[in-house]
């Protein structure tokens, strides 16, 4: 499955900050303004003019969406997602799945026998964190780009510096000589394209829920959340004559009622039916679902591909209805620390 290349998603969003951004860039130049890490930035040369333009790494965004995730995740099922910075992860069982299979790839006879290659067990055994943005057996699904100020909107500060004091725990008040600068970004909005290729609909469901939780102000980046900072507003968002989401699949796959059916890898995967059984994937049935919205462009083709385009209200709608297959995938998941199939490693 690694090796086709079976369906792929691009979701266009605009991060609008409801309080001022705290992102550091973790080192502190002897040249700063500030005694803290100064905020993370790039340089633009614009008009023969250096300017400092504040940005939100991706791997920050990726990090936040990952750990929002997992608390989603154990909230539905205990035991869906494992703890991968702890000995007992996804890597432990992989190991072990893995130990009597060939290295090289299957010998034909393997082959015929219908036994899983080490790619298919290294996205089986991974918990619905891992498969989606990567592990030390995996490498994730979903790919965030880096948010940078949008040139319309930018932010109403570049850097303001900002004093800030050390407490002391016993008596609550100020300590004596603890007073130290910091750097925040406030205001502005900032453009990111997110995207995954080879994806189950539970993964394209994920995107919904970012948005709407962002929206209620229960996503936050950077540092100082316990202080006012971070929290940020998701929305789909409309390029210069390009869709908010786009929704890409091998020309004239089957079943594509004007557009408006969604399918993943497992009901795109091979007539035989062991993609789906090696890789661990959903059901078929929640693997394909007929939304009720018609993509507004498509199907555009380019090369081998065809592609679904989606407003930024229909984008919305969209995924919100792909809501419910995400509760049914991790309610019914089963423990990430599974034991080991006798058939897997047989």
């Amino acid at each position: 499955m690694q090796r086709q290349w079976l369906n792929h998603a691009v979701l266009r969003l605009r991060l609008k900050p409801k309080e001022p951004i705290l992102v550091k860039s973790g080192v502190t130049s002897p040249l700063a303004e500030v005694d803290d890490s100064p905020i993370m930035s790039v340089i633009r040369d614009e008009n023969g003019k250096e300017q400092f333009i504040p940005i939100i790494p991706g791997t920050s965004l990726k990090g936040v969406l990952r750990s929002h995730f997992e608390r989603l995740a154990r909230t539905i099922s205990v035991d869906a997602v494992c703890e991968v910075f702890k000995q007992n992860c996804c890597a432990s069982f992989y190991k072990t799945a893995i130990k009597n299979v060939p290295e090289g790839g299957l010998k034909k006879k393997e082959e015929e026998a219908n036994t899983p290659t080490r790619a298919a067990l290294a996205y089986h055994y991974s918990c619905p964190s891992c498969k989606t943005f990567g592990s030390l057996i995996f490498g994730g699904r979903m790919g965030i780009s880096d948010a940078c100020p949008d040139k319309e909107h930018m932010p109403d500060s570049l850097g303001e510096v900002r004093d800030g004091v050390g407490i002391d725990r016993v008596t609550g008040g100020a300590c004596r000589g603890a007073k130290f600068q910091y750097q925040v970004v406030v205001g502005g909005e900032y453009l990111t394209e997110i995207s995954i290729t080879n994806f189950e609909l539970w993964q394209l469901a994920l995107w919904g829920i970012f948005i709407s939780d962002s929206q209620a102000g229960l996503i936050s980046v950077g540092s100082g959340s316990s202080r006012g900072f971070g929290k940020i507003e998701i929305m789909p968002d409309v390029g210069k004559n390009e869709s908010c989401l786009q929704l890409s699949f091998p020309r004239s796959y089957a079943g594509k009622s004007e557009g408006r059916v969604i399918q993943g890898i497992c009901a795109l995967s091979d007539p035989k039916g062991y993609t789906g059984e090696h890789y661990g994937l959903a059901d078929v049935q929640l693997d394909r679902v007929e939304v009720n919205e018609s993509p507004d462009s498509g199907p555009n083709v380019s090369g081998l591909r065809e592609t679904w385009g989606y407003s930024d209200v229909k984008t919305k709608k969209v995924l919100n209805e792909l809501g419910d297959v995400l509760f049914q995938y991790l309610h019914g998941c089963p423990p990430w620390n599974r034991k080991t199939e006798e058939s897997y490693v047989s």
